[in-house]
């Protein structure tokens, strides 16, 4: 990953090599020479003379550019493992980075040069959001975890009799970038002590089964975003969705439906890609509380929005018990989501960012940058063959085993040893290439990897230079 190009406007380095150069030029001595001699000076100025200052200049131009080098050229490896991701899989526990770390690093950068108001930059963030999506409140929270047990909570203090009903299905643990060990759902809900029904089994859910657990009182359901490729039923035989079970209970009872909109976005990505959901199209299906992520398809550091959709007895206890148990979203958090919303408002700069290069470049790229790979690879010291080939990848593990997106890859049989040994030896050395390891190869997913990346694991598995051609610019 790398910071944007804009970065290097932080560091001077082109202004201190031109001053370096500015003072190397000889006609510089020769008029500091003409301009001493008409002065009465007696000493006059040569290149020599000048030399320690150029000196010093150029050191500095040096070091400024070695220094930038680690945040624009993406060289500095050094912090906790930083390697190359060949596994296909962007967000997963695994992976302690998201995919915007560095393009947010250079906002931040940006923004702490001067002082901010917390305040309006709250209320332009609240704007924003309400304006992006159309919810009527939003509030943000630290984590996806604290945004539904605050959820769960405040609307227990409103509707104390209410039932939490939670398909099986939805039973999932809350994803996390860099932890495995987080809460359920349903640990969640227990802990904030509410009524807690489930219904339906793993794959899917009955409309009637919904209908008797609400029953003559309220309810609140717990909807998921990611649904429907789970479902084992052949189509026609008239059962739907687990989320379009709720819906359809929804319009019967007094229920609310209260969605994990894990893979929301704010724009309309799915048209374009066949993933994510874009928020505003949310209230079209009858969710009356989001509860979004801003750090998958949003793109933002971890943190949570919970969006209303209408004005309600919920949201007011909702923002006070956040106001209460200092679960806000930290204020450094908002201004770069803000940020972010804000450079990022059409698909076409959406495709700019680090999340959207890796999401939006092309399958046709892809296979064109694994088949280029491949001839490289064939026949190297360590690669026995190399096979080039196009296949759907998940994004991620657990939950969103189930989004994928079709991705060129690189199968790799090993000369020596088996694919294990093979594996090993790329994830050696200052940068470790992680990749999938099956019986006798291994497998290299491009969606997940820079073309920069490409000469790099070429060279691992190579005993010369590849041609340097071999890097392909991904599409926007």
């Amino acid at each position: 990953m790398k910071f944007p190009n804009q970065f290097r406007q932080f560091f001077p380095t082109e202004a201190v090599k031109q001053v370096s150069q500015f003072i190397g030029n000889p006609k510089l001595a020769e008029a500091l020479r003409d301009a001493a001699e008409k002065a009465g000076f007696k000493d006059t100025f040569t290149n020599s003379s000048l030399q320690p200052i150029q000196q010093v200049f150029e050191n500095a131009s040096r070091w400024m550019e070695n220094f930038s080098k680690q945040f624009t050229e993406g060289s500095s490896h050094d912090f906790a493992g930083q390697g190359i991701n060949a596994t296909g899989e962007l967000f997963s526990s695994r992976w302690l980075g998201v995919p915007l770390a560095p393009q947010q690093s250079w906002m931040l950068a940006g923004s702490i040069r001067g002082t901010i108001d917390s305040t309006n930059l709250s209320q332009e963030l609240t704007r924003v959001v309400l304006s992006k999506t159309g919810a009527q409140e939003v509030i943000f929270v630290n984590s996806l975890a604290a945004g539904l047990e605050t959820v769960a909570s405040s609307a227990s203090r409103i509707e104390s009799q209410a039932t939490w009903i939670l398909p099986r299905q939805y039973c999932i643990r809350i994803p996390r970038f860099g932890d495995s060990s987080v809460a359920s759902v349903r640990d969640i809900l227990d802990d904030a002590r509410v009524n807690v029904v489930e219904v339906g089994t793993n794959q899917d859910c009955d409309v009637e089964e919904v209908n008797k657990a609400v029953g003559d009182g309220s309810a609140f359901a717990v909807s998921l975003s990611i649904d429907g490729q789970t479902i084992s039923h052949q189509p026609g035989d008239g059962t739907i969705s687990t989320r379009n079970a709720l819906r359809v209970a929804k319009e019967k009872n007094n229920l609310q439906l209260v969605e994990l909109a894990l893979d929301g976005s704010m724009l309309d990505l799915h048209s374009k890609l066949g993933v994510g959901k874009c928020l505003r199209k949310l209230w079209d299906d009858g969710i009356d509380i989001a509860i979004v992520p801003c750090e998958f398809l949003i793109g933002s550091s971890e943190g949570c929005m919970i969006l209303f959709r209408d004005h309600s007895a919920i949201a007011g206890a909702a923002r006070e018990r956040v106001n209460r148990n200092g679960v806000e979203l930290a204020i450094a958090s908002k201004m770069l989501l803000l940020s972010l919303l804000r450079t990022s408002s059409s698909y076409e700069e959406w495709e700019q960012t680090e999340l959207g290069q890796i999401l939006a470049t092309s399958s046709q790229n892809l296979l064109h940058r694994a088949q280029r790979m491949a001839t490289q690879l064939n026949g190297s010291p360590f690669a026995k063959s190399a096979e080039a080939y196009s296949r759907a990848c998940r994004l991620g593990a657990g939950v969103w085993a189930s989004a994928q997106l079709e991705s060129g890859c690189v199968r790799i049989y090993p000369k020596t040893g088996d694919a294990k040994e093979l594996a090993a030896r790329l994830q050696t050395g200052q940068r470790p290439i992680w990749c999938n390891v099956s019986s006798d190869y291994v497998e290299i997913v491009l969606r997940t990897m820079s073309p920069d990346d490409d000469l790099e694991l070429i060279q691992r598995l190579s005993e010369t230079r590849p041609e340097a051609d071999v890097r392909t610019d991904s599409e926007s």
